[in-house]
């Protein structure tokens, strides 16, 4: 974790996948975090439920060490990083714009860029100013690697691939 959380200056966020993770709005209430879900308005229980959640992880939270346990490596989310002065509304109200993409003859689909099986192979496939525009107010993207050793880091002004780095964010302390 040491690395997600190097420098003071940010803010931490994740975006977490609620299809992966049981009872992801009742964990994130008693959390004590501050979260919103990215799907607007009054949801029936059931997507709520399945819905993505930004929740802003601060790292001496006992819930932020407990949730990136259960969730990396299990394609339940991946991590933002922002300046400090960016709220995780700001954050919120960008992703959204995100999450309807036009399909195969223009028919709006889900993008779930949050699951890093998707956010791994579509992103670096985007136009540079698709991609710009995809990370926007966040500094980086943390995902985990297509094996259990590694993350990739997508930074506004790095390599549209991402960087590889070599950790097991669930086993740091």
């Amino acid at each position: 974790m040491r690395i997600v959380f190097k420098h003071e200056q940010q803010h931490i966020y994740a975006v977490l996948d609620g299809c992966m993770l049981a009872e992801l709005p009742q964990r994130l209430q008693s959390s004590g975090c501050p979260c919103s879900c990215l799907f607007s308005g009054t949801l029936d229980p059931m997507l709520e439920s399945a819905a993505p959640w930004l929740v802003e992880l601060p790292a001496q939270a006992p819930f932020t060490r407990a949730i990136l346990r259960e969730v990396w490596n299990e394609h339940a989310g991946i991590l933002l990083q922002t300046a400090a002065e960016i709220d995780l509304y700001t954050v919120r109200h960008h992703l959204r714009r995100f999450l309807r993409v036009s399909g195969p003859g223009g028919a709006p689909m889900l993008f779930r860029f949050y699951d890093p099986r998707a956010f791994r192979i579509t992103v670096p496939r985007l136009r540079q100013a698709d991609y710009k525009a995809f990370i926007g107010p966040l500094q980086g993207v943390f995902t985990e690697a297509d094996d259990t050793v590694g993350a990739l880091y997508f930074t506004a002004d790095g390599a549209i691939e991402g960087q590889r780095l070599s950790f097991q964010l669930a086993t740091t302390g």
